[in-house]
This record gives C-alpha cells, structure tokens and sequence, in this order.
C-alpha cells in the first residue's frame, strides 16, 4: 500500500496512508445510501402533514421543506467532515478521513473547497475525479488538490483528536525524559493518543492504568511519582516525537 510522508510544521516526519479510491468510492455510495434514506424519509412525513396546515400556510410549508430537505442533503458532507474530525458516516465506516496534506486538521474553508469542487469531479467531468485519484500520489481528487487535503486511512499514525502543536518538544530547550521512548511504534502511538483523547470518561480510569503498565514495562521506567498518569503519557509522546523530530536543511 502506498504511503506519503509529510513533514509538518515542527519538523516531525510522519507517514499516513492514502485512501484508496475503491475506499473512497465504497464510502461515498454509502453516504449515498443515507441521505436517499432521510430523503424517503422526510418526504414521507411532509405527506403526512394536515392539509389545512399546507393549504393555509403554503410558504411556511415549503420553506420548512427546504430547510428540512434540501439543506441538511447538501450540505451533508462539508458539515459532516467539520463536525466530525473529517469523517462523513461512509469515511467512518471504511475507515477514512480527510485530512490537510501536511497532517493537520482542515479548516471548515477546506472542507467548503473540496465540497464546492466536487461537481466538477463526479458530474461535470464524467467521473474525471476517479482517475485522477487512482492516478496522483496522495490519492487526491480535483477537490482535495485545490484544498490541500487529502483522505487519509484512520489506521495511519496521524490519529484525529491529537494536535502536534501541543507537544512540548517545539519549545526550544527540550529535554526528553525517556530514552526508549525513540522505539514506540505508530501501532503503540496511536493507542496512546486514542486513550489520552478520545476515550469516554466512564472507562477513562481503567484503561489509564493499564496503559500506563504497559508503556512502564515498554520504556523500562516506571512513572515518575511526581507525575499524573495523563502527564506520564504525555511525555512518553513528546519524547517519542522529539526523537523522531527531523529538521530539513
């Protein structure tokens, strides 16, 4: 499977993996699917409306129609993406997510782009947008080149919730505390990064202790008494990405 690697604004190289288009286009009929479904769904209720209601307030119907109908299709995938760390419920299920091509999180400005450009990749050209996925290196549509994003697989090391710029290691003068950190794989990194960021606050408590065992057992050091679990992790990442940081020439 293809890879790219990107170096993002601190310097740190990372590899993510590409969206195939057979991911992409799996993901999309699905999303199809769903919003065919709300469609059946909301026009069946409109039928259902009392008539009087239609008869005497027309403008009322019909513009709540619109807003009811019309906008959430739409509009369906730039507030999707926005709303759900660039995940529409096709991408979620296989699996995939829209990224910028360095890494970060897009803004909702690209995400509107690439929703603005995808007419242009599926209607007007004839499905031009297809090729030219299965043909560029980042796997990118017309849409995402214009935008500067890419769709990325979820598996790959940039995991959603976790923001670079919050590693301490950008700050000059850091000192990593844990040498074996350099060893952690991107599998170990994104469990870690899962748990400190996503995991719910009911089981939020166990699952830190149990990490925090394993990674004491992987580095060969125990936690710091003066440290929380949270911060304990943490750090176990920032020195992970100050070992790994790479500066360019």
């Amino acid at each position: 499977m293809a890879h790219t690697d990107i170096v993002t604004g601190q310097y740190v190289k990372l590899q993510q993996t590409p969206a195939s288009a057979g991911d992409r286009l799996l993901a999309q009929l699905i999303d199809i699917a769903i919003v065919n479904i709300f469609l059946l769904t909301v026009f069946a209720t409109f039928f259902n409306i009392d008539v009087s209601f239609r008869t005497y307030h027309p403008w009322l119907y019909y513009i709540f129609g619109f807003v009811v109908m019309v906008l959430p299709t739409v509009f369906y995938h730039p507030l999707c993406e926005w709303l759900n760390h660039g995940q529409s419920v096709g991408k979620a299920v296989m699996k995939c997510r829209v990224v910028m091509a360095d890494g970060s999180t897009p803004t909702l400005g690209a995400y509107l782009l690439r929703w603005l450009l995808y007419p242009i990749d599926v209607f007007l050209t004839g499905g031009l947008g297809l090729i030219v996925i299965m043909f560029t290196p980042g796997n990118q549509r017309f849409g995402d080149l214009a935008a500067g994003t890419m769709v990325i697989k979820t598996n790959s090391l940039q995991n959603h919730n976790i923001s670079l710029s919050d590693f301490y290691y950008v700050r000059q003068g850091y000192q990593p505390t844990f040498a074996d950190a350099a060893n952690l794989s991107l599998r170990q990194l994104e469990v870690i990064g899962h748990v400190l960021y996503d995991v719910k606050l009911d089981i939020r408590e166990r699952c830190l202790d149990r990490l925090t065992a394993k990674v004491e057992e992987f580095v060969g050091e125990p936690k710091p008494r003066t440290m929380t679990r949270e911060d304990y992790l943490y750090t176990v990442l920032n020195d992970y990405y100050y070992y790994a940081s790479v500066i360019e020439a």
